[in-house]
């Protein structure tokens, strides 16, 4: 029954990130998602690996049939995307446009510098955003460095290089990776984030090769002789 109302809460309102799902299964009433910090999902999986969430049927019903709007507006495909097109806008990672901006209520009265218009290139008008009174935690797809490369660069390149349209983030280099080595040296957010993740790496699989020699060293005939008593 959990289950079938998270599936439910989550078509019904959009993205629903894992703190949240993991409350409403856990049948926690709110008490993990409402807390006092506010946790940002952001799928920075490639497109072909990347899923969204479509419209209940009461709104695909109602629209346009000529309209193709299948799925909610979020902040990767459309909110930054289409953002404002000024200098304040333009060189703004989209890490950092998610922890500084949030959609706006329905009652907000829209006004002052705290409030943004975002409208699409066809003038297409999308969302009031507001901006917000605390960060939040931005969470994400993580991709291992080692087996996983092209996804790493990716999605390293999607969070803190400022694009536009999904061509901007590989360039015109022939891979994620040729592109973040291409661009890395002067975007300082990119190269300190990405370094973070790839010392991280480097320190678990270390890790890692330490236990299995251990467990290695621990299984080998001398080690087993050693443990025979001496009569």
């Amino acid at each position: 029954k959990a289950v079938v109302s998270t599936q439910s809460g989550h078509y019904g309102r959009g993205e629903m990130g894992a703190h949240e799902a993991a409350d409403r299964m856990l049948q926690n009433n709110g008490e993990m998602w409402k807390s006092s910090e506010t946790f940002v999902w952001l799928q920075v999986a490639p497109p072909h690996l990347r899923s969204r969430t479509m419209r209940n049927i009461k709104d695909l019903e109602g629209q346009d049939p000529h309209s193709k709007k299948t799925f909610y507006d979020d902040m990767l495909h459309d909110f930054y995307p289409n953002r404002p097109k000024n200098e304040a806008f333009e060189d703004i990672s989209l890490y950092d446009f998610a922890s500084k901006w949030d959609k706006a209520h329905k009652n907000d009265p829209k006004r002052g510098d705290r409030f943004i218009k975002i409208v699409r290139s066809d003038k297409t008008f999308v969302k009031w955003m507001k901006a917000r009174s605390k960060e939040p935690v931005i969470y994400h797809n993580n991709y291992s460095i080692t087996e996983q490369k092209e996804e790493f660069y990716y999605s390293m390149l999607c969070l803190y290089k400022p694009w536009r349209v999904e061509s901007d983030i590989k360039g015109p280099s022939e891979t994620f990776e040729e592109e973040y080595n291409r661009v890395v040296d002067n975007l300082p957010q990119l190269k300190e984030m990405s370094s973070r993740r790839i010392n991280i790496y480097k320190a678990r699989e270390n890790m890692e090769k330490d236990a299995d020699e251990k467990i290695k060293k621990e299984k080998s005939p001398d080690c087993d002789s050693a443990l025979i008593p001496l009569l």
